[in-house]
């Protein structure tokens, strides 16, 4: 049986969504506005979620298409508007931690709200070690695998959505 890992905000959790493939999601899907920028019609669909009771716990996007949104120049003077290459800000959209996954469909992100969701795991994490793999003891190394089978349960399909950006 399947238990509870931990809540979806987990520091852990972020740390395992940019290695999972995010293959189905059972979402409650929206469109954005369209004449606004992306980051825009993020920002307005988590302030709907807010409103309909469910303020999100994070973001889940494709690295290219934050990249894209994070590199926005100003028309005027050609400055990044958000942070620099040199110090850039924090992966987060109005306040909301964006988790970069290379599985996320780009022209899409998946907004989580934390009570909505979970990770349920069906074994426990283990980390193996092996110091004479191939030749790791020539180079002086260790090799390190770590393996854990899980899968996200979605308790509330409206507190995970899915914005198609337009």
């Amino acid at each position: 049986s399947l238990s509870p890992a931990a809540n979806i905000c987990d520091k852990v959790f972020f740390a395992l969504i940019p290695v999972l493939t995010v293959v189905a999601i059972a979402a409650t899907a929206v469109t954005g506005s369209s004449g606004l920028e992306a980051p825009d019609q993020i920002g307005a669909a988590l302030a709907t979620m807010a409103s309909d009771g469910y303020p999100a716990a994070f973001v889940i996007a494709n690295p290219a298409d934050f990249q894209s949104w994070r590199s926005e120049r100003s028309t005027t003077d050609n400055l990044y508007v958000s942070g620099s290459w040199s110090q850039p800000n924090p992966p987060v959209l109005w306040g909301v931690p964006v988790v970069q996954s290379a599985s996320q469909q780009s022209g899409e992100v998946i907004m989580v709200n934390g009570q909505s969701a979970a990770i349920m795991d069906r074994m426990s994490p283990t980390l193996e070690m092996f110091p004479a793999d191939q030749d790791n003891v020539i180079k002086n190394l260790i090799t390190f695998r770590a393996e854990l089978r899980c899968g996200c349960a979605v308790f509330d399909s409206a507190g995970v959505r899915k914005l198609a950006i337009v």
